[in-house]
């Protein structure tokens, strides 16, 4: 069986990245600030927020904790995104 192709597949690292921006955005913090209240590299937001990098856990738990949010509040808009995505 060959897996379903789509014309348009979300992807998941952008989709990540985007709700990484608006979270940190929502605390008013730029990449730079992100990074003194995180103890992630700014560097690492921003290639995140661009997806280019993937989201590891810990960067997750880490992010979370500074911004005093459950992991899950990330992943729930990509999660809608990605049910959308994969609708016929």
């Amino acid at each position: 069986m060959q897996p379903l192709k789509r014309k348009n597949p979300m992807n998941i690292k952008k989709s990540l990245g985007k709700s990484l921006r608006t979270f940190r955005k929502q605390k008013g913090w730029t990449q730079e600030e992100a990074e003194l209240h995180t103890g992630v590299a700014y560097r690492t937001i921003q290639d995140i927020e661009s997806g280019l990098s993937q989201l590891t856990i810990v960067t997750l738990f880490k992010i979370s904790r500074a911004m005093k949010i459950k992991p899950g509040q990330f992943l729930e808009p990509v999660w809608k995104e990605w049910l959308k995505s994969r609708k016929d």
